[in-house]
């Protein structure tokens, strides 16, 4: 952009130097030639100054976007304070709100893979099925990422510590 506004400055003060010198001028040629010179420029000025403004409202625009970023970014600090990493299962882990941290929200769990990629994409239960430690498994499926979890058919984010199961 620095390179554009020294264009069209230099250009700007070429024009000046050449209407300045326009008077000394003796035939009509050489002054339509000054005016030429001053027109010719006078486009270049214009067209280094547009490069210019194209350049300032693109760093502008980028500007914009980190800015948002920093935002988004700021924003998922915060609501990755709320929940830990927890096992819901022998084999599955799942992030749950820490205690204290709900703000009204029910019971839930966060897909792992979505969580650690600065996404909160909830788990949804979607198909109940085989054996497990000989009780029923439910598989929860995160609809982002299409991961699956299972566990213990008892086990809900509301009580992911049920007691009582089968051996």
């Amino acid at each position: 952009m620095l390179a554009e506004l020294t264009a069209g400055y230099q250009a700007t003060k070429a024009a000046l130097d050449i209407t300045k010198g326009i008077q000394a001028l003796k035939t009509e040629a050489e002054v339509n030639a000054a005016i030429i010179d001053i027109q010719r420029l006078t486009i270049e000025a214009q067209h280094s100054l547009m490069q210019a403004q194209a350049s300032h409202t693109a760093l502008i625009g980028r500007i914009t976007e980190l800015e948002q970023e920093i935002v988004r970014l700021k924003d998922w600090e915060t609501e990755r304070q709320r929940y830990q990493l927890r096992q819901i299962d022998s084999s599955a882990f799942a992030y749950m709100h820490k205690p204290g941290m709900e703000n009204g929200e029910p019971a839930h769990w966060l897909c792992t893979q979505c969580f650690d990629s600065g996404h909160r994409s909830i788990l949804q239960p979607y198909e109940a099925g085989g054996s497990q430690r000989g009780g029923a498994q439910m598989r929860h499926r995160c609809n982002r990422c299409s991961a699956v979890v299972s566990v213990f058919y008892r086990r809900r984010p509301e009580r992911p510590y049920v007691t009582d199961e089968p051996a």
